[in-house]
């Protein structure tokens, strides 16, 4: 199954903007990015980040 990336990406809390994050600061691969793998466990060059989900509590967001 393959999810949409504003389910994986855009909610973890590695995301930065413009396709990028802490694991892949260059650009997020298309395997990720559309959900191909949801990168929930650690792969080779990831800088040791993996999907975290992304906590929000009143007062704050993710600007």
């Amino acid at each position: 199954m393959i999810h949409a990336a504003a389910d994986n990406c855009k909610w973890c809390k590695h995301y930065l903007k413009d396709r990028k994050c802490l694991s892949f600061p260059e650009k997020i691969p298309e395997e990720f990015w559309v959900g191909e793998n949801l990168h929930r466990n650690h792969v080779p060059d990831n800088k040791g980040y993996h999907f975290e989900k992304l906590r929000i509590t009143l007062g704050q967001g993710k600007y």
